[in-house]
């Protein structure tokens, strides 16, 4: 019937999916990979090569995070670049025709990124760049609301006072749940393992690009 063919093609689709990430990614468990070819697109390129260093960077690592985790490509486009607008033109050709798109990357946040869907990773993204270093401070459910709260440390939405109060009432005694409370405690613990996780995994690759290049350099 039609439901049973909905749900084999929903299930050709996810398969599809993943295998652009191959069954054995190592972030496999936190990837959550939409069915259907994905593009985000960081548009007016030209704008913001003009940001702030900081910001820059932490709008690329946000971008590629959600990126990576819901099985999107992700590619910056300026109209004003003819570059960009081949490499964009080519992309949705790709999918217009079925054919392969181009594998080429680049996760520098000082040029326009260019990461194909299952080309990235969450030891090469990092972790976020928390506002103050403290996680404690960081009013986030999992990982998604983590990134977008460090987000909002570098692009505030106006530092509402009502948003404040609400925050601050959340210690309070009178409003306490013990139930709620023990479950926040535990995500908490999970958000602290995860950025712990994605720092270290950040400093291992840090310390093999080095060591790469100490062995470039005795070679030569």
């Amino acid at each position: 019937d039609m439901a049973t063919k909905d749900l084999r093609a929903a299930e050709r689709l996810k398969k599809k999916a993943w295998k652009r990430y191959g069954e054995d990614h190592p972030d496999k468990d936190l990837l959550d990979l939409f069915p259907t070819p994905l593009v985000i697109v960081g548009s007016k390129y030209d704008v913001f090569q003009n940001f702030d260093s900081e910001k820059r960077k932490a709008v690329c690592k946000l971008l590629r995070f959600f990126a990576h985790t819901c099985g999107s490509h992700l590619q910056f486009y300026s109209s004003k670049s003819a570059g960009l607008v081949g490499r964009m033109n080519a992309l949705i050709s790709s999918f217009i025709f079925h054919t392969t798109p181009s594998q080429a990357s680049q996760f520098d946040f000082t040029k326009p990124l260019i990461v194909p869907s299952g080309n990235d990773s969450l030891g090469s993204i990092g972790a976020p760049p928390l506002p103050g270093g403290n996680i404690g401070r960081i009013n986030a459910r999992n990982p998604h609301d983590l990134w977008k709260q460090s987000f909002l440390g570098f692009f505030p939405e106006g530092d509402s006072p009502k948003q404040q109060i609400a925050e601050d009432r959340v210690k309070e005694a009178q409003y306490k749940e013990p139930v709620v409370d023990m479950m926040r405690a535990q995500k908490d613990e999970e958000l602290e393992r995860y950025r712990r996780a994605s720092e270290r995994r950040t400093r291992e690759l840090a310390r093999q690009g080095g060591e790469v290049q100490v062995r470039r350099t005795v070679k030569s």
